[in-house]
């Protein structure tokens, strides 16, 4: 028995290894709702924005330990057309002197914020006011799981796994093509500059997350081993 966390995954492993399609099911990742929560979202938040020095600024979180797949540089790219006030936190295991070069090549370094792994990611979802997954390759993609839970909007490439969950525009933002910085900051501009559209997201967002839970999780593979 073989599943995988999305379809798209699926598909690679039935064309890779001869299988029929559909013979590969499917069971998504799923996400500790109660524990990443808006309400806790919102204990945090100003504390934390204060810590991290961003208390004035419009926050682009991205999470990710892999800066070509994760579209690290097409996120830096979008951050450059976008207002002064708008700052792109990147964390995770990432190669930090290649963040720091492309950044300095589109003179927004001051604004590109590196920020350590850490093992409580609740405290970056707090910060943040939107969370960016410009993936190139993807099997699933939990931080865009993760900032639904605590109604976080966020902006999610097609590639990514966790999109086929998603209708567009309704639990979120899907970029249809990773490479384009363009649609990536047209995507964020609109999350800045139409707060309703950011909200409804946010609350939609947050329902889908709380239907996706490890327990239901659990139980899917279980049936499959059962």
């Amino acid at each position: 028995t073989l599943w995988t966390t999305s379809r798209r995954d699926a598909q690679v492993l039935e064309q890779r290894f001869n299988k029929r399609n559909g013979t590969v099911s499917v069971v998504p990742h799923g996400v500790d709702s109660s524990r990443l929560s808006p309400s806790e979202r919102m204990v945090r938040r100003d504390g934390v924005r204060m810590n991290l020095g961003v208390a004035d600024s419009f926050v682009v979180l991205l999470v990710g330990n892999d800066f070509y797949k994760k579209g690290v540089d097409q996120a830096i790219v979008a951050l450059s057309q976008l207002p002064g006030d708008v700052v792109l936190a990147v964390a995770g295991l990432l190669d930090q002197a290649r963040i720091e070069t492309t950044a300095a090549d589109l003179g927004v370094q001051e604004r590109v914020l590196l920020w350590p792994r850490t093992d409580d990611v609740l405290d970056y979802y707090a910060a943040a006011d939107t969370l960016i997954a410009p993936s190139r390759e993807d099997a699933f993609g939990l931080p865009p799981l993760e900032a639904m839970s605590c109604g976080v909007p966020i902006v999610v490439s097609a590639r990514a796994g966790v999109a086929e969950l998603l209708v567009d525009e309704r639990h979120g933002l899907v970029l249809d093509d990773p490479n384009d910085a363009d649609a990536l900051a047209m995507h964020v501009r609109r999350l800045i500059d139409e707060p309703q559209l950011a909200d409804r997201l946010a609350s939609e967002g947050r329902k889908l997350a709380e239907s996706l839970s490890w327990d239901t999780n659990a139980e899917r593979a279980g049936e499959l081993i059962e």
